[in-house]
């Protein structure tokens, strides 16, 4: 378990998201999640699809989109129009394009004292794949205005995002990106290109200038702000890689508790 407030930053090139986790009280309000399409479903909306799309690796249970883009576009209208800078795979395939580590600051104590592999080792450096720790990111009072902020927006944005058949609401996310999830509400800063900082609450607004002051990390417009809330001292989110579309850079900030973050 981490410290509260810490800021875990994995990096590669020019965008930024930010993940809140946040222990409060069940927020008032319920959502019915829609249901799940069924593989004919998807396959019929893919058969129509125009544009990027992404491929999936289903392991188990799991779904999750590998780093590689489709489109018959070139690398400079995919930027355009996806907002992330890509390369080239050929066969009209592109993978989001990686800044140098060069650009980003060097590992320190911090980093090795936060990590450890699956023997519980530290990692060191020439090993580590580009996780860097921020503490004290916010103050405990900033923290107490993001949560206030926070609890009010989820009662309007929020909806269950509990893993399918649990029992009980779990998990709460308040986000502007479409999930592609039919009657889920929107929070209004939007996502990807669209996506508008000036939408943020002032408590979230502020991380994100201090991040983008941060020195030691090149990055480029804030394309999504996802918060995640739950209410059990044991939730799991499910394993998952983050959109392409996100960018390769997303910062992670813990609120009102640690939190153990898996990476494979």
């Amino acid at each position: 378990q981490r410290g509260n407030r810490a800021l875990w930053a994995l990096l590669g090139v020019c965008v930024l998201a930010l993940l809140f986790w946040i222990r409060p009280e069940s927020p008032s309000f319920t959502v019915n999640s829609p249901p799940h399409q069924s593989s004919a479903e998807a396959s019929a909306n893919l058969a129509n699809f125009r544009g990027v799309g992404h491929i999936f690796d289903v392991i188990g249970e799991y779904k999750l989109p590998k780093p590689v883009i489709i489109s018959t576009d070139s690398a400079a209208e995919i930027w355009g129009n996806l907002g992330v800078n890509v390369r080239p795979l050929g066969d009209e395939k592109f993978m989001v394009a990686p800044q140098l580590p060069s650009q980003y600051r060097f590992f320190n104590e911090i980093d090795e004292a936060s990590l450890m592999d699956m023997q519980g080792q530290p990692v060191k450096s020439a090993t580590n794949p580009g996780i860097r720790v921020e503490h004290d990111v916010v103050t405990e009072a900033e923290e107490e205005t993001i949560i206030a902020e926070l609890r009010e927006m989820a009662v309007q944005y929020g909806y269950d995002f509990s893993e399918e058949g649990a029992t009980m609401e779990k998990s709460w996310r308040i986000t502007g990106r479409d999930e592609k999830k039919s009657g889920l509400p929107l929070a209004p800063w939007g996502w990807g290109t669209e996506f508008n900082a000036s939408k943020l609450p002032i408590g979230l607004a502020k991380v994100i200038e201090r991040i983008e002051q941060l020195p030691g990390y090149p990055l480029g417009p804030i394309r999504d702000v996802t918060v995640n809330i739950r209410s059990s001292v044991d939730y799991q989110m499910t394993p998952h890689i983050d959109p392409p579309g996100d960018g390769p850079n997303s910062f992670v900030l813990s609120l009102m508790s640690g939190a153990v973050v898996t990476f494979s």
